[in-house]
Parts: structure tokens; sequence; C-alpha cells
């Protein structure tokens, strides 16, 4: 069975309450929460959003800064300030490169950007084209974002958008106004991280879900689940061990 996608949320919500609902409902569930406290080029320190990653860390959520790129018009040297900042001002752990081009003509570009992040000592990069990108981005990013848009995508654009085994994607759906299980364990099988909400254009993601409790508990298997599982595992391999002991013994 395929693990189910963990938590990608772009989390651009100034901080108060729904960051409490955050840090309680995806506590140590592998989840990302990406902050944008300055709506794309940061360049000062807010104490509020200093406060709120640490609570968000303390809680086990990995937390990414945004930078958008400009589709590879914003200079590496613009970005490499902004990464600076979110290191030394809001110690995230990674960085989401929005407006990621999907162009095979970008690509250096954006190595070159996935090198700066490891020089600043980030262990999570997320490239966000929001489309299918180009084969030669495989393995630039930790995780390739190739789905932004209205609505659930088909199984078929799913398989279009992630298509290279190994390389961890995500999907990011907005105006969904419902999610099945059936179809989070569909994707499980070419999707690692993915966000669904019910808000719409032109900012999706300046509040929670009114569903996010029931998402966060689609993207999980329960603890019992999990006991069960591995008891029936054990249970299995120690049946196979006497059926094996008595053929040996005759």
């Amino acid at each position: 069975m395929a693990t189910k996608p963990y938590l990608l949320f772009p989390f651009y919500i100034y901080p108060d309450a729904d960051w409490q609902t955050l840090a309680k409902l995806a506590s140590k569930q592998n989840a990302i929460a990406v902050i944008n406290p300055a709506s794309g080029s940061v360049s000062t320190t807010d104490p509020k959003y200093v406060s709120g990653v640490q609570m968000l860390q303390a809680a086990g959520l990995t937390v990414l800064g945004y930078i958008a790129t400009g589709g590879g018009a914003v200079s590496s040297s613009d970005i490499d300030v902004q990464m600076g900042y979110y290191q030394s001002e809001y110690v995230v752990s990674g960085i989401f490169f929005d407006q990621m081009s999907p162009s095979a003509s970008q690509i250096s570009y954006y190595v070159g950007l996935a090198q700066l992040a490891r020089n600043h000592g980030f262990s999570v990069t997320v490239g966000n084209a929001g489309v299918p990108v180009d084969s030669g981005y495989t393995n630039v990013f930790t995780i390739l974002c190739t789905y932004e848009n209205a609505g659930l995508p088909s199984i078929t654009q799913i398989q279009e958008a992630c298509p290279i085994q190994g390389q961890k994607y995500a999907i990011i759906c907005h105006d969904v106004q419902s999610v099945s299980e059936q179809y989070v364990l569909s994707i499980s099988h070419y999707v690692a991280y993915c966000f669904f909400t019910d808000k719409s254009e032109p900012n999706p993601y300046n509040a929670l879900p009114s569903y996010f409790a029931q998402e966060m508990s689609l993207l999980q298997y329960s603890t019992a689940s999990s006991i069960a599982r591995t008891v029936v595992l054990f249970v299995t391999f120690v049946a196979l061990a006497v059926v094996s002991l008595r053929y040996v013994l005759g």
C-alpha cells in the first residue's frame, strides 16, 4: 500500500489563531507550511512571524519561506538576499520557489537557485511551476509542484504532471468543495505532498479550508491502523515460521 501524501500548505495567513489550529492538527505529521511574510519579497523582520514559525516547528512542522522567481526574471542575487533573510531572521528549513518556469531554457537558472539554497544550509526546496515541467528539472528541487489550479486533477492529469519515478511531486488545488479518501489513495502512487482548499482566487491561501480537520484526517493513517497493520504482519510472520519449522521437522 502506498503512503498517503503529506500536507504542503501555502500558508499565506498573518499569524493569528489559525496558526495554533495548524500546529495542533498537523502536529508530528511530516507536514510542510510555507510562510509568505512580505507577499513575495522578504526584506524586513516581523516578530509575530518569528514566534509563529517557532511554534509550528515545535509542533513538528517543516516551515519554508516563500520567494517569487518571476519565471526566471528575478535575479539570482536578489533571491540570494531574500534567502539570507529567511535563514537569519525566520530560521526556516527551506525555500518555496514560486512562479517557476517549466521551460528547459530556464533549467540552469533554477539549478543555480537550488545550489544557493544549499549554500544557506536549507534542507528542503520546492519548485512550484503549477504545470508539468521539462524532464531536465528532475531532482533539481526536493519537491516539484506540477499542478496548481482550481478543482481536482484527474488521474490522467496527475500521471502527466508526475511522470518521473523517484522525484517527489506535489499538487495544490483550490475551489475544491470536498475530497474523498478514495481520491487521496488514488493519487498516492504519484504524489508525495498535496493541499486542498475550498477557498477561491484571488487568494485561496489566506484562510484555512473549511474542512481542514477532515483533510488532515484523510492525509494520515491513524495510530490504531498502523498498530493493527504491524500486528497482522507479525502474526503472518509467526504463522509462516511455524509452517516452515513443521516442514523441516517432517
